[in-house]
């Protein structure tokens, strides 16, 4: 279970839940107001840090650490490998993160590749819960594990009148 608690921690140190798909070409972030807020401060903070100046210089973030930033001078994009932008391009990003989510309603999903990379090759898209979202409970691996767990527990019965 340490593993099970240790991962529900990162992601609610996180404070969002994202995953990408490449079925359909799109990350996705997913979480409260408050989260997807911490979502844009990671990318102001990526932005701010001119030690990210390098070429291809990045960060990764949550329990499985696939989602990445990277600073690519020539390149705005969202791909299965990053989301990439000159280092100062994270500070425009974050603004439009912000701006999109103040519009929105909570249970809302939309996407931004329009308002800042039209051409990329996957979508980014936000995805806005109430303010007491789990994103340590919205982990798919977390709630098969945790459903194995429960499922362990339980006598078999089989067999036993009732049962």
């Amino acid at each position: 279970m340490d593993i099970i608690k240790a991962t529900i921690r990162e992601w609610r140190e996180l404070g969002f839940h994202y995953d990408r798909n490449d079925d359909r070409r799109v990350w996705t972030i997913t979480g409260s107001r408050t989260g997807i807020g911490r979502f844009s401060g990671l990318l102001r903070k990526f932005a701010a840090d001119i030690r990210n100046d390098l070429l291809y210089e990045h960060d990764h973030y949550g329990p499985y650490c696939y989602l990445k930033i990277m600073n690519v001078p020539s390149e705005r994009g969202f791909n299965s490998n990053a989301i990439c932008a000159p280092r100062l391009d994270f500070e425009i990003l974050a603004d439009i993160v912000d701006s999109q989510t103040t519009h929105a309603k909570t249970g809302d999903t939309f996407g931004i590749k329009q308002h800042f990379c039209p051409d990329s090759e996957y979508n980014l898209n936000l995805s806005v819960m109430d303010d007491d979202f789990d994103p340590g409970m919205f982990d798919s691996w977390v709630k098969e594990k945790i459903s194995e767990q429960n499922d362990a527990s339980k006598p078999d019965l089989h067999g036993f009148p009732d049962g």
